[in-house]
């Protein structure tokens, strides 16, 4: 059974590294559970501490709200994630595959620009090829 501490936004914020109106705003648009409230204010429990950092991370690897809000929608009980996942999972990970694909030939481009390898636009085309 985990921890049942709760946490404010502030503590919240600093845990996750989000600002509080990134938490707010993650809220409201659906990404995360509401957490229940004390006194009018929010409280923040372990539970929803990993939420705000699945949705960083999605959100960093280019997932769009719409598909946070898909994958971070509400489970019903016993719904096995990984059956909601699949097809988000699969379209993603192309797209991922495909961002990484462009951003090694950057990075060899850049390689090969540093060490001499290509000092005009006409060297480095070869590289540029199915960018």
């Amino acid at each position: 059974m985990r921890e049942t501490t709760t946490f404010g936004i502030g503590e919240a914020a600093r845990q996750t590294g989000l600002e509080p109106s990134a938490i707010r705003y993650y809220e409201e648009a659906g990404l995360i559970a509401p957490p229940p409230r004390v006194s009018g204010r929010r409280r923040y429990d372990a539970d929803h501490l990993d939420q705000l950092r699945v949705v960083t991370l999605a959100r960093v690897a280019g997932f769009s709200v719409r598909e946070v809000r898909l994958l971070m929608g509400r489970f019903q009980p016993r719904e096995a994630p990984a059956v909601r996942w699949k097809a988000l999972a699969t379209r993603k990970l192309a797209a991922l595959d495909e961002q990484a694909r462009r951003l090694n030939r950057m990075r060899q481009v850049l390689r090969n620009a540093l060490a001499g390898g290509c000092l005009t636009l006409e060297e480095c085309a070869p590289l540029l090829k199915g960018c």
